[in-house]
């Protein structure tokens, strides 16, 4: 699933079915509870257009880690989309987490698109997709069990 506005630039496309209802999966990635349930650790999230997302990592072993993002389109319980700078990137990329419905559950896919084509952004891009990769695996895991 691409996003309807393309940036230019590397993009990490990856998905994963998840045996659980799209409100489910919707609720975790558009709340600071749900975050911190499978991955982070006193999160905030305010899940409106233009509203402030800062991702602590104290579960991801990267105490101290703040991220800072941006809400860009909340669409329950289809579509969610920020925008953030990973690994400090100068320039900023854009995720976009899309819930289909499938046959016994629904396919979580991520999407981050804007990685700048040099050395340090497709560096930045193979760190993230693997975390997304693992991401992806805790979120499933935790729905599932």
């Amino acid at each position: 699933m691409q996003p309807e506005n393309p940036k230019s630039g590397a993009s990490i496309e990856l998905n994963t079915f998840i045996r659980t209802s799209p409100e489910r999966v919707f609720e975790i990635l558009t709340t600071a509870a749900g975050w911190d349930a499978w991955l982070t650790e006193g999160t905030m999230l305010d899940a409106r257009p233009g509203g402030e997302i800062l991702l602590r990592w104290g579960k991801a072993g990267t105490d101290g880690c703040v991220t800072r993002a941006v809400v860009i389109e909340v669409t329950p319980p289809t579509r969610f989309r920020f925008s953030w700078h990973p690994a400090d990137l100068d320039t900023a990329t854009t995720v976009s987490f899309e819930i289909e419905p499938a046959a016994d559950g629904i396919i979580l896919s991520v999407h981050e698109e804007g990685y700048p084509e040099t050395g340090e952004g497709i560096t930045a891009m193979v760190t993230w997709t693997e975390v997304w990769g693992k991401s992806l695996t805790l979120i499933k895991m935790y729905l599932e069990s």
